[in-house]
């Protein structure tokens, strides 16, 4: 609503599928979650967290398409494009976007959440089994 003042014309609110969009969301919430979780079992120690935050958390912000779409990237250089499927970010912000502003210039949205759906249960089953060597739990 609020981006819809800003870009008046340029947003047409009928192209947003809003049942996509809230699934997006929901779907994304539970994978940054998930992701969470299993940073959380590859720490070893407190202050490796800034060195975490460098290494890894900014790197996929920054490769994740929160700042340009996926599709620009591959126009861009292919080579540089196709590494980025790697990061499970990239399918969070390609999914709301494919749901908020139309399907097209977008990866596919199923293809988005079936992903997403796949790193969860990644990120989970690995955590929870880190984690419970970590704390030993039978």
């Amino acid at each position: 609503p609020i981006g819809k003042l800003f870009l008046w014309s340029e947003i047409d609110l009928l192209d947003i599928s809003y049942t996509r969009l809230i699934s997006a969301f929901v779907t994304s919430c539970l994978l940054f979650g998930a992701f969470s979780l299993w940073l959380v079992s590859v720490i070893k120690r407190l202050d490796e967290v800034q060195t975490l935050w460098f290494r890894i958390i900014n790197p996929l912000f920054m490769f994740g398409a929160y700042f340009f779409p996926w599709s620009e990237a591959y126009n861009l250089n292919p080579y540089f494009a196709y590494p980025m499927l790697v990061n499970p970010l990239l399918y969070a912000m390609e999914a709301m976007r494919s749901a908020g502003l139309g399907p097209s210039g977008y990866l596919p949205f199923w293809i988005c959440m079936l992903t997403m759906w796949g790193f969860i249960f990644f990120f989970t089953s690995d955590a929870s089994r880190k984690l419970k060597k970590w704390l030993d739990c039978p």
